[in-house]
């Protein structure tokens, strides 16, 4: 397959989520060997992990880009680049944010790869890939935190395999193991809702004031007091309990997607990793020179 981008520019609208306004991002189409690119302002931030650090802000957590050159910050990009790369497959792509912030939408991605999809356009350059270097000790491959772990390994195709735990009766421990596709990750992971901690675990302020942070029904994955069994928004879950899990996916799939490459015949098993410990785990596996190009 040669690299993808998309045929025609297109409008994706949402809310921010540090503020709960309208918002949206523009997408455009961008030449062969271009990258993922973001545009805040007059400012262009590629998208990989040079320009990656961790943000938080008024209790949310994510993933944002900046250059050493420019103040100008494109946030929350995490779900944004994980449809993009691993839903879409694109590999060329200029994106506008209207106040610097990646909109969210309802059921998570599927919104960005539903309008996408029908406008994927191959280029005439070859796509590129990344592996894991077969002559590694095995020390290289791990990352290891308290209580996280990322491990890398030698596979076939593209595999993910997560466990989270969080003390809570609604999550508890729960683990997905993914063959990554294309059509994999639009079934499996796509409708997938980041979680929403309550205040005081109630649906007060969704149910009467509907003003935190933009969040609904249909955009978060809303839980409740550490004694709820079920997520307050139950009947709305996607994948019968363990929707918490898959947006873990979800998120570490963003994170890779700022190796600039898609993955093939490797493995990582995750183990209750966050944003910022991601972003360290794969800078420690770029120095360590565990990813390198594919070759059929």
């Amino acid at each position: 397959m040669n690299q993808v981008t998309i045929s025609e520019p297109v409008t994706i609208a949402g809310v921010n989520v540090f503020n709960g306004r309208e918002n949206h991002a523009v997408f455009y189409p961008a030449e062969d060997d271009t990258g993922i690119v973001y545009l805040v302002g007059d400012t262009r931030i590629p998208a990989n992990l040079s320009n990656a650090f961790h943000y938080k802000k008024r209790g949310a957590s994510c993933i944002a880009l900046k250059t050493r050159e420019n103040s100008a910050k494109a946030v929350k990009v995490e779900h944004m680049l994980s449809a993009l790369r691993y839903g879409l497959g694109i590999d060329n792509l200029a994106i506008e944010l209207s106040d610097g912030v990646c909109p969210r939408q309802n059921n998570s991605v599927s919104g960005i790869i539903k309008a996408l999809s029908p406008l994927r356009k191959q280029g005439i350059s070859e796509k590129r890939y990344l592996t894991v270097a077969g002559c590694l000790e095995d020390e290289s491959r791990v990352y290891q935190g308290d209580p996280d772990r990322i491990e890398v390994r030698q596979g076939d195709g593209f595999t993910i395999d997560y466990t989270s735990y969080f003390p809570h009766k609604a999550i508890g421990r729960q683990r997905c193991v993914l063959d990554v596709t294309y059509s994999g990750y639009c079934k499996y992971i796509m409708m997938a809702r980041g979680p929403v901690f309550l205040p005081f675990g109630s649906r007060f302020i969704i149910d009467r004031l509907g003003f935190m942070h933009g969040v609904n029904d249909d955009n978060a994955l809303l839980v409740g007091s550490v004694d709820d069994e079920h997520f307050l928004n139950k009947e709305d879950c996607h994948f019968c309990g363990d929707e918490f899990v898959r947006h873990k996916i979800l998120d570490t799939f963003g994170a890779i997607a700022l190796l600039e490459y898609e993955l093939k015949d490797t493995m990582f098993i995750s183990k209750m990793t966050g944003h910022k410990f991601d972003l360290e785990a794969l800078n420690k596996f770029k120095e360590r020179g565990v990813f390198v190009g594919y070759r059929d």
